[in-house]
């Protein structure tokens, strides 16, 4: 039997990913910072917990006894403004180069490694963004994981196989970042819709889930791969939104509401001077277009994108199933 070790198992994309691979029988290790909160743990019988930093040197002597074929790297300080950079290098930088000093010990017949489509920038200097579109992080959160990634490919190249994979973001069942925040602000008419079409480009949870799974399953790596993860096309803002208010109203957005780009980058460039980097990554994130080229994908694995309005719809009959509209 295959062993993985799965770090950041705990999180919204590591819990989904470790219900994937343990419904097929791997045999997992999965470290997390509180083992005994993690929801059904006893349901999952092909998977040891270890509590503690997936860095730390116990948790490291614990992997030299598992002895994992292939490490997936999922753990990291997400998001900006929850701590200052000495925790994120410390946990996204220098715990990936821990990681990866034990995988080039142990010898590992592959690593994979959950980056972030943030790496390009909010908005990327080419669209659609492909897997060499030049890097521009903004904030702790995104720098870090560049950093991060060049760890892997510097050290990793022609030793370990290995597969970053940079997923946009994600939505999908027990998800509580866009799509949730984004369904309470257009309720409650207070979402900043811009007057002008944007494109943006999600992923839906059931296609990393798949993703990760063909990969860990692919029998051999002709090359080591850099792949964007994302949904079929990307959407325009304005349907996103209409169709979430037509779930609940029956009626799209109301125009009334929506705000002109003149603002929008008004708000940016002060959020710039005021150095609030998550407001300025907020604002930019709904008032410019940001989609990315999924074709390498094919040359690793077969997998199914996802249309996101119809799985968007989807979602919102299972979260909120007795507020729908009549037309919906």
């Amino acid at each position: 039997m295959i062993r993985l070790l799965i770090t950041g198992a705990s999180g919204f994309i590591g819990r989904h990913v470790l219900e994937e691979l343990s419904s097929a029988g791997y045999s997992i290790l999965a470290p997390m910072r509180r083992p005994m909160e993690f929801p059904d743990r006893n349901l999952y019988k092909n998977v040891i917990f270890l509590e503690g930093k997936f860095y730390s040197d116990t948790l490291l002597r614990e992997y030299e006894n598992f002895n994992p074929d292939m490490i997936i790297h999922l753990s990291a300080i997400r998001g900006e403004g929850r701590g200052r950079w000495k925790d994120y290098y410390e946990v996204n930088v220098l715990g990936t180069k821990k990681l990866v000093e034990f995988a080039l010990t142990s010898q590992v017949s592959r690593f994979l490694y959950c980056s972030t489509v943030g790496i390009f920038g909010t908005t990327p200097s080419r669209l659609p963004a492909d897997p060499w579109t030049s890097a521009n992080p903004e904030g702790y959160y995104h720098i870090s994981k560049y950093q991060a990634e060049k760890t892997i490919i510097q050290q990793l190249r022609g030793k370990i196989p290995h597969i970053l994979f940079r997923p946009t973001i994600t939505y999908g069942e027990g998800d509580n970042g866009f799509i949730p925040r984004l369904v309470k602000l257009v309720r409650s008419h207070m979402f900043p819709l811009i007057s002008r079409d944007i494109l943006i480009h999600l992923v839906s949870i059931k296609t990393i889930r798949e993703f990760v799974r063909k990969a860990v399953q692919k029998e051999a790596l002709e090359q080591d791969y850099i792949v964007n993860l994302a949904d079929k096309e990307p959407v325009y803002l304005t349907d996103l939104v209409d169709l979430i208010h037509k779930y609940f109203t029956g009626k799209p957005y109301p125009r009334i509401l929506k705000i002109s780009p003149f603002l929008f980058n008004l708000g940016i460039q002060l959020s710039k001077l005021l150095k609030q980097t998550s407001l300025q990554i907020s604002l930019q994130l709904v008032s410019q277009p940001w989609y990315y080229d999924t074709s390498h994908l094919e040359n690793l694995c077969d997998c199914t994108l996802k249309d996101s309005l119809k799985e968007v719809h989807e979602l919102l009959k299972k979260m909120y199933p007795s507020h729908a509209a009549k037309s919906s």
